[in-house]
Parts: C-alpha cells; sequence; structure tokens
C-alpha cells in the first residue's frame, strides 16, 4: 500500500515509516509545494496512492470536496488533535496508530474517505 503524508505533516514522519519498512513517502517530495490541492488529488488518484492530511478544508471545500471524489483515492483526514501535538507527539501517534492506516487501505474499495481520531478510530465520511 502506497501512501503519501501531506505537507501538514512532517515529511520526517514520511521517512521515519518508510525506515520501518512501509510505502510512505512526504507529498513534498513527488509535487511542487505550489501545487493546488485539486492537481495534487488527480496525480495521486492516477498514481494509485493513498493520501493522509491534516487540511479538513479538502472535505469542505465544494470545489476540493469534487476533486477528492473525482480522484478516486483513499484518503484519511486527521482531525484537528494532530496539528495541535508538538512533532515527538505526532510522531509517536502516527507510528502507534499506522496499522489502521495499512488494514483499513487494504480492507476498502477507493475511492473512500476517513476521518481519524485521536483514539485512532477511523470512520467513513
Amino acid at each position: 500500500m502506497r501512501f503519501i503524508l501531506d505537507n501538514n505533516i512532517s515529511y520526517r514522519i514520511a521517512n521515519a515509516l518508510g525506515a520501518l519498512g512501509e510505502d510512505v513517502r512526504a507529498l513534498r517530495d513527488i509535487m511542487p509545494a505550489d501545487s493546488s490541492d485539486e492537481a495534487i488529488l488527480k496525480q495521486l488518484g492516477a498514481q494509485g496512492w493513498h493520501f493522509v492530511t491534516a487540511d479538513k478544508r479538502i472535505r469542505t471545500r465544494v470545489y476540493q470536496a469534487v476533486a477528492l471524489k473525482n480522484a478516486n483515492i483513499l484518503a484519511f483526514f486527521l482531525n484537528p488533535f494532530f496539528v495541535k501535538n508538538r512533532f515527538w507527539g505526532q510522531a509517536v501517534w502516527m507510528v502507534r496508530h499506522w496499522p489502521r492506516f495499512s488494514g483499513i487501505a487494504q480492507t476498502y474499495a477507493r475511492p473512500a474517505a476517513f476521518v481519524v481520531q485521536q483514539n485512532g478510530k477511523m470512520s467513513v465520511m
């Protein structure tokens, strides 16, 4: 399962998960920083990536929500708890809950989007 972590999640967390044997990359490694969300979603869908983000605007702005649906990807939206944590809290949380991301990615067909709670529970949007 191939995952991209959005720019609002440290690339160091993507690197750490990669070092642990997961196929995870930081968005900044494959797309320019000034890319629109629509372009990002389209490319991720075309390349078969799963997307993890803390950007709730993607699911609330109409044109971005449409782009998300059309991208045919599996997306995970971390609730605000994630960005409120400091780096080490984020890293520990992500490593602890990563098996759920992988499990969902193996179980659900695309397209699908999930809201991720602080306790790791994931619910379909």
